[in-house]
């Protein structure tokens, strides 16, 4: 329903507070473990919950003062949390439409922080979504095949329809292609502490070493 109401109406209804109220305790009770649930039903929700998210990021881009009401703390301590975007950081490696709209999302939330400091500040000070995506394209690069099965005398290099044919190396290359969107988009601490993550989290010592083994 709520994604429905969003979509809609834009930004409009946020501006109420007897929409956002209710929309914010449904949100908060995302973020807390999930009861239970047959897999399909778990699908079902999942795919509503990442289509509000996204409808609310698009929301946001048009009314960037309507981001206060979507950090709040979940303690006395530390600092609020961006509940939008804690809760799309768990989709970010997530294959099929679900993954890619919350990938979208991201993005949507990330290029926010250019327009706003506190935004920026949260990403790269007190999320761990750079922690997330350097350890995810290390997970994947470590499932890729060792060695292609080349048909064609004449083949000398990967073209797209290749990689969409190899599952591990299409998913490696889009969490490559999303880290890469990020850094275009994203507050200059956040595209500093991503690439800082990248050298020393990814490149040194997972590329380096397979390279030297080649």
């Amino acid at each position: 329903m709520f994604e429905t109401l969003v979509s809609n109406s834009q930004h409009h209804l946020l501006e109420h507070e007897s929409f956002h109220r209710p929309l914010l305790k449904l949100l908060a009770l995302c973020s807390e473990d999930w009861f239970p649930m047959e897999e399909e039903k778990k699908l079902e929700v999942e795919k509503k919950l990442v289509d509000l998210l996204d409808h609310l990021c698009i929301s946001l881009m048009h009314n960037t003062e309507l981001l206060g009401l979507f950090f709040h703390s979940s303690s006395h301590q530390g600092p609020d949390r961006f509940i939008i975007f804690t809760l799309l950081i768990p989709f970010v490696h997530r294959e099929g439409a679900i993954g890619h709209q919350a990938r979208d999302a991201l993005l949507k939330c990330i290029s926010l922080s250019v327009m706003n400091e506190y935004v920026g500040t949260y990403i790269a000070d007190h999320s761990d979504m750079c922690l997330v995506l350097v350890t995810g394209l290390s997970a994947l690069y470590s499932e890729l095949p060792r060695k292609l099965d080349v048909e064609l005398e004449e083949w000398h290099r990967l073209t797209p329809d290749d990689v969409n044919d190899i599952p591990k190396l299409a998913m490696f290359m889009n969490s490559l292609v999303f880290c890469n969107a990020v850094v275009q988009v994203a507050h200059p601490k956040v595209k500093t502490q991503l690439m800082e993550f990248l050298h020393q989290g990814f490149l040194v010592p997972v590329m380096g070493p397979a390279l030297l083994q080649v």
